[in-house]
């Protein structure tokens, strides 16, 4: 390299490569992990000579600490949520997603942001975590989770960084109390942390599972039920295994006649103890009586507000038994007849 090529071999991004050859980010790191232990790198370089580059470390004359790895190893903050991990560097992957699942934790995991936003689209579950590298090729970790955050209220989040000292803020605007995880770690600087994370986390009022084969109303229900404390899941398939956490259960029960009255007697034999709230977009009297009799507690009629809902839940959960509401919520029913 030239001199004013060598010059900028620490700049973030900065590469000698073609467009989708490298990120330009892997001189950066190893300058962010060095000046965090007290080093510094020297480059030296001339065209057509190669290059060299120095690393130095100060001098440690403590011994080292081989056997209390595996005594902390035993130790490791273990935990069952779901986790979305997402770092373009792929054995960092690798390693982050192995300490993770063999402290008990789900991972979903992917590169980028844009890779994050299809898994998350194809796995249509709720994340518990986010962990996420502050500098992604792309869109940004920050910018990611901010997203996310509008799906999954509840979402907390963990960022990784290999920068020295306050360079991870530049150019970004976090959250108060954000959390952060300098590079490297160990496993159980790892494992606290995440720990830590979720601990602090408000807990659910309840599990609320969503039966509602529409994307959008299902998202749009979850966010509201998220924001209002709620943990959401969403209903598989029917050989597997009844969430026993579940203490609401919602469910469309289709338009007009027939409804999707074997749908929820099978709801109500899979969840005897949960209170069940069936919506639809016509409700009579005859049609809510046909629900109720098929296992609903509440009956719900489209179009919804934030109010009718969680008061809905909050009924259900109160009683599995059928309300005394005529119509439970929402708009009237249609008239059969009028006069004047």
């Amino acid at each position: 390299m030239d001199e004013a090529t060598a010059a900028q071999a620490f700049e973030p991004f900065f590469a000698t490569k073609p467009l989708d050859h490298g990120t330009g980010l892997g001189s950066p790191r190893v300058c962010g992990i060095v000046v965090q232990h007290g080093g510094r790198v020297a480059v030296e370089s001339q065209p057509g000579a190669g290059t060299i580059m120095r690393v130095f470390l100060p001098r440690v004359d403590a011994p080292g600490t081989s056997a209390a790895d595996t005594v902390e190893a035993a130790l490791d903050p273990r935990g069952a949520e779901r986790v979305l991990l997402v770092e373009d560097e792929e054995y960092v992957r690798e390693l982050v997603r192995e300490f993770l699942l063999t402290a008990g934790y789900t991972v979903l995991e992917a590169a980028t942001a844009e890779e994050a936003q299809q898994v998350i689209a194809a796995s249509r579950v709720e994340i518990d975590l986010l962990i996420a590298d502050v500098v992604l090729p792309g869109r940004s970790g920050r910018a990611l989770a901010d997203d996310l955050r509008h799906q999954m209220p509840r979402l907390e989040t963990l960022f990784m960084s290999g920068y020295p000292g306050d360079s991870v803020f530049v150019g970004e605007a976090f959250h108060p109390g954000t959390a952060f995880l300098p590079k490297p770690f160990t496993r159980h600087l790892l494992t606290r942390k995440v720990r830590e994370v979720l601990n602090a986390r408000r807990p659910a009022v309840a599990t609320v599972l969503l039966a509602e084969p529409d994307d959008a109303i299902r998202r749009l229900l979850g966010r509201m039920l998220a924001a209002a404390g709620y943990r959401v899941v969403e209903s598989g398939d029917d050989w597997a295994e009844p969430d026993p956490s579940v203490a609401v259960v919602i469910v469309d029960v289709g338009h007009g006649e027939p409804l999707q009255l074997a749908a929820l007697r099978n709801l109500r034999h899979r969840y005897p103890d949960a209170g069940i709230v069936a919506m639809t977009g016509a409700f009579t009297t005859t049609i809510r009586r046909e629900a109720l009799d098929a296992g609903a507690t509440v009956t719900l009629q489209k179009p919804l507000t934030d109010g009718i809902v969680l008061d809905a839940v909050a009924r259900a959960r109160r009683s599995p038994t059928p309300d005394d509401d005529p119509f439970g919520g929402g708009a009237s029913p249609p008239a059969l007849a009028s006069c004047g």
